[in-house]
């Protein structure tokens, strides 16, 4: 896997890449800011390629029904404004540790006991064992042949 961390916003460099991906995890959290602006970027890349399918990361969530909610507010736009289906990948749980880990400047991921961690190797583990195959692109074009494509043949 290769995963680009885009931060909010795109520029046309970035929209290069991201147009040659397989799939799209948007991370958001439940404030309404991260909301708007996944939905923003959900809105901008679909309306340049209707086939890349979108997953749904759902960070610093309180609770459970923190992240479904946020998840659900994402989907119904999404569904009702621009006729996209969104996919739960799933969410993280707001945790001290995390924010002890970048003071301390370590990947919090190494405290195996954080549940934030716990629900990140949740995450990763469903991905790899289930692929999420029903929304993979069913592309035969490689990431760097579109990549190539979008770089040097415009």
């Amino acid at each position: 896997y290769v995963i680009f961390d885009m931060g909010a916003g795109a520029s046309e460099e970035t929209l290069n890449f991201i147009l040659a991906v397989d799939e799209i995890v948007v991370v958001t959290t439940p404030e309404p800011t991260s909301i708007t602006d996944a939905y923003a970027m959900i809105k901008h890349i679909h309306m340049q390629n209707k086939e890349i399918p979108f997953l749904i990361l759902v960070n610093r969530v309180s609770d459970e029904k923190d992240g479904i909610d946020t998840f659900n507010r994402i989907q119904t736009v999404a569904r009702r404004f621009l006729d996209c289906e969104v996919k739960p990948l799933g969410m993280i749980p707001d945790d001290k540790a995390v924010q002890q880990a970048v003071t301390k400047q370590i990947p919090f991921i190494l405290n195996e006991q954080s549940v934030a961690s716990k629900a990140l190797l949740d995450i990763t583990n469903r991905f790899e064992t289930q692929t999420f195959k029903e929304i993979h692109s069913q592309s035969k074009i490689s990431f760097v042949s579109k990549l190539k494509r979008f770089l040097f043949e415009r």
